[in-house]
């Protein structure tokens, strides 16, 4: 949609125009959550789970099981938990699994990110069916 047109959209709406500037640079390429997206999310990345693996492997943190899944991407495995919080890690550039304040804070801000998300949304989806725009939700 054209800037334009979703200003049109979200005009006098304060809240959706305040989440929508805080969403933009949330998803920008060095973000935390562009970064969990990009390896562990939906948007597999083959290369960061052979480097996480192999580095662990390397460290004797990985005890040798071998895992045979007929599903692609990461599956529900103890292994592949380990590998996707390493990769949590990695994108936070810190070590998350100790929990504690930098655990609170990367939580904090991806609950934020959600909060604006659905603030952002709901008022869009309000004002296109408002608006009546053809292919709306209305």
């Amino acid at each position: 949609m054209a800037d334009r047109h979703l200003k049109n959209l979200l005009r006098g709406r304060a809240a959706a125009t305040l989440a929508l500037e805080r969403l933009r640079p949330a998803f920008g390429p060095e973000a935390f959550i562009t970064r969990v997206r990009d390896s562990i999310g939906s948007h597999y990345q083959q290369s960061d789970i052979k480097r996480v693996l192999e580095r662990d492997l390397a460290a004797g943190r990985v005890d040798g099981t071998i895992i045979a899944c007929e599903v692609g991407g990461l599956s529900r495995f103890t292994m592949t938990d380990v590998l996707a919080l390493r990769l949590l890690d990695e994108a936070a550039d810190v070590d998350l699994a100790r929990g504690g304040h930098e655990f609170a804070t990367r939580g904090g801000e991806v609950v934020a990110l959600a909060e604006n998300l659905a603030t952002f949304v709901g008022h869009l989806v309000d004002a296109l069916q408002q608006a009546g725009i053809p292919g709306s939700l209305v």
